[in-house]
C-alpha cells in the first residue's frame, strides 16, 4: 500500500456525553476525502480511524495495522485539540516502531493552526500539511520522500519542512491552495466504515467571520445537488437501507432556493427516501428555506443561535442588530415545527456572560419550548489562530473572567474561559448540561443524535439502556417531561440567585 491515513483517536472530549455511548462514532471525513482523491490519482490508500484511546491501546492497535497493510507513508491527522495528545504518542511510536517510514501530518482544525509548535513538540513529524491536503499529499507522494531528506519537497504549497538545524521552516503557505473539485467519498476505503453514521461532504468554506472559529478557508465551494443525490443512493446500496439517516458535513450550509428545490425533485424523481442533517446559522435560514429544506429530506438542522442575550450577540459580533436577529429565529423556529423540521440550537456561553445575561437566554428558550427543538449549549474555548486569541483580554477584564491557564490545556493548545467573576469555566460547563436538561427529554436528544452521531440502526431501546448505565446526572437531557420541568425551575432559580443551595447545582 502506498500510504497508510490514520486519525489521532481523542484522549478526551469538549463534551464528554459525546463519547459515553458506545455507538457513537464521527467520522474523519477529511481523510477519506484524502483517501479517495489519492485513490482517484493511481494511489493506493487506506484509512484507519482507532476511534478511542482505550487507555492508550488505539496506540498498539495502530502499530498492528501499519504492520498489516506496510505502507511506504504514513499520513497521521489531528483535527482537535483534544487529540493532540494521543497525536505525540502515536508519532513518537510509529518512528520508533517503523523508522524508514515517512511520517506526513496534518489536520486543517488544530495541528495546521500550531503548525510551527508541532513542528518542535513532534521531532517524528518529517512534514506537515498546513490547510487542505488533497492536492500538496499528491504532490508529495508524486515526488517520493525520505525519513533523512526532504529536499524535493520544497516549493510544495501548504507544506512544512525541517531546516538542517532541525528548526522548522515555513514553506510557500502564505497563500493556501484550496481544492476546487469534489468527489464521491469512497466510504469503503475507511475501516469498520459501518460502524460510522455516513456522510456526505457538501460544502467547503463560510462567508462569515466569527472571532471564535479556526475556519480559515477564502473560497466557497458546493457540491451540485445532482452529485448528492447519486452519492446519496450509491450510499443507501452500501448501508442496505432505503431510509438512510446521513449528515451533509460543511462548515456552513449555503444551499440556495433553487438548489433546495432540484435536490427536492431528484430525490423524489429517483424515489429516494434519505434524510440528512446539516448546519447554518440564523443569516442563511428563512421560514420559506426550512420549508424547502423540509420537502428536500432534511429532518435536523443545527443552528448557531449561540445567545438569546441581545448584549452576548452583540459582544460577539454575531449579528450587527440582535433584537432583528432573535426575532428571525423566532420565525425560523415557528417554521420549523411546520415543516416536520427539527432545530438543534447551539448555544455558546461567551466571555462577559453572567447570570443576567443567561437569564436573557433562558427566557428566549423558555418562551419557545412548546416548539420542536433541542439544544447543545457549552462554555467558550478559544482555538489557537482565531482573532478571539488576540482580543479577548478586555472583555474578561471588564467582567472579572479569566482564561484557565493549566498544564492540561497548555499541552492540548485550547484555552478554556472563565466568562466573569460569576462563573468558571467548570461551572458553566455544568450549567450547559443543566441548560440541556431544562428542555429537552431522552427521546428527544436521541431523535436528534442518531442523525450523524450514532452508527445506523441504533434504536431508543438501546440508548436508553446505556443511558440508565451510565446515569442521567451527566447526560444534557430529562428522563421525561415531568423531569425535564424540575430541571428547569431549578435552572432558572440558580440564575434568579434564588436556589436554596447554590452550592449543590455545582
Amino acid at each position: 500500500m502506498d500510504i497508510g491515513l490514520i486519525a489521532s483517536p481523542l484522549i478526551k472530549t469538549k463534551k464528554m456525553q459525546d463519547r459515553m455511548f458506545p455507538f457513537a462514532a464521527s467520522l474523519n471525513y477529511g481523510l477519506l476525502s484524502l483517501a479517495t482523491h489519492l485513490v482517484n490519482q493511481g494511489f493506493s490508500a487506506k484509512v484507519f480511524d482507532p476511534r478511542e484511546w482505550r487507555g492508550g491501546k488505539a496506540v498498539q492497535q495502530t502499530l498492528a495495522w501499519i504492520r498489516e497493510h506496510q505502507p511506504q507513508f504514513v499520513a497521521i491527522s489531528c483535527i482537535s485539540g483534544f487529540s493532540y495528545p494521543a497525536f505525540k504518542i502515536l508519532v513518537r511510536e510509529v518512528r520508533k516502531t517503523f523508522p524508514d517510514i515517512p511520517i506526513i501530518a496534518g489536520g486543517k482544525d488544530h495541528l495546521a493552526l500550531i503548525a510551527e509548535r508541532a513542528m518542535k513538540e513532534c521531532p517524528e513529524i518529517d512534514v506537515l500539511v498546513k490547510g487542505e491536503g488533497e492536492l500538496p499529499l499528491v504532490a508529495i507522494m508524486e515526488r517520493g520522500l525520505t525519513v533523512s531528506n526532504t529536499e524535493n519537497l520544497r516549493g510544495i504549497p501548504n507544506v512544512i519542512l525541517r531546516d538542517n538545524l532541525l528548526n522548522t521552516g515555513t514553506i510557500s503557505h502564505d497563500d493556501l491552495v484550496e481544492f476546487d473539485s469534489f468527489l464521491p467519498l469512497d466510504f469503503t476505503l475507511h475501516e469498520n466504515f459501518i460502524l460510522h453514521p455516513p456522510s456526505i461532504e457538501v460544502g467547503r468554506g463560510c462567508p462569515f467571520k466569527c472571532s471564535f472559529c479556526p475556519n480559515d478557508r477564502k473560497k466557497i465551494l458546493k457540491k451540485d445537488p445532482g452529485d448528492i443525490v447519486k452519492e446519496a443512493k450509491k450510499l443507501s446500496a452500501l448501508y442496505n437501507t432505503k431510509k438512510l439517516l446521513m449528515y451533509f458535513q460543511t462548515p456552513m450550509f449555503l444551499m440556495s432556493d433553487k438548489e433546495l428545490s432540484k435536490l427536492k425533485a431528484l430525490r423524489n424523481a429517483m424515489g429516494l427516501s434519505f434524510e440528512w442533517r446539516t448546519q447554518t446559522r440564523v443569516d442563511y435560514l428563512s421560514p420559506e428555506k426550512i420549508e424547502l429544506i423540509g420537502q428536500a429530506g432534511g429532518r435536523v438542522v443545527d443552528l448557531g443561535l449561540e445567545s438569546g442575550s441581545e448584549e452576548m450577540l452583540g459582544a460577539m459580533c454575531k449579528t450587527e442588530n440582535p433584537a432583528k436577529y432573535l426575532s428571525a429565529a423566532s420565525d425560523i423556529l415557528h417554521a420549523a415545527e411546520r415543516s416536520r423540521v427539527a432545530i438543534k440550537l447551539n448555544i455558546l456561553f461567551y466571555a462577559g456572560e453572567r447570570r443576567k445575561t443567561l437569564l436573557e437566554t433562558f427566557d428566549f428558550l423558555e418562551k419557545h419550548a412548546g416548539l420542536k427543538w433541542t439544544l447543545s449549549a457549552y462554555p467558550l474555548l478559544i482555538y489557537p489562530g482565531t482573532l478571539l486569541e488576540s482580543s479577548i483580554e478586555p472583555m474578561l477584564k471588564k467582567y472579572g473572567g479569566s482564561v484557565v491557564q493549566t498544564y492540561e490545556w497548555q499541552e492540548q493548545h485550547l484555552i478554556p474561559v472563565n466568562p466573569s467573576e460569576e462563573f468558571s469555566y467548570q461551572e458553566m460547563q455544568r450549567l450547559g448540561i443543566l441548560f440541556g436538561k431544562a428542555f429537552q427529554t431522552s427521546d428527544e436528544y436521541f431523535n436528534e443524535r442518531r442523525y450523524g452521531y450514532y452508527r445506523p440502526g441504533v434504536t431508543y431501546g438501546e440508548f436508553l439502556k446505556h443511558a440508565e448505565h451510565i446515569g442521567f446526572e451527566d447526560l444534557p437531557c430529562s428522563i421525561d417531561k415531568e423531569d425535564m420541568l424540575l430541571n428547569r425551575r431549578t435552572l432558572k432559580s440558580i440564575l434568579e440567585n434564588t436556589y436554596a443551595n447554590c452550592t449543590d447545582w455545582r
